[in-house]
């Protein structure tokens, strides 16, 4: 067996490991997302984990979010989508 083929079987190998692992990720990552609740009255998105209450309302201009809690503002625009923000929520990133 030659190197060549040698490093395309490891190279094999680790692609299967890696969707393996992507399969592992994107189920965990659904799990976290059902833990935050979201409901939307009108233009604005309420997220509910753990006892914390986000609201975030998308600016009108850029479509982006605005996130707040209470009157505090935690981030005053989100470019990303908002099930990326749920699991922002879920894993403490905000």
């Amino acid at each position: 067996m030659s190197k060549l083929d040698t490093l395309a079987a490891k190279v094999k190998a680790t692609s299967v490991k890696l969707e393996s692992l992507k399969a592992e990720y994107a189920e965990a990552r659904l799990d976290a997302l059902r833990k935050v609740e979201m409901t939307k009255v009108g233009e604005t998105i309420t997220l509910t984990f753990k006892g914390r209450v986000l609201k975030t309302t998308k600016n009108k201009r850029y479509g982006r979010y605005r996130v707040k809690e209470g009157k505090t503002t935690l981030i005053d625009e989100y470019m990303f989508g908002i099930h990326d923000l749920r699991f922002l929520v879920a894993t403490g990133g905000i």
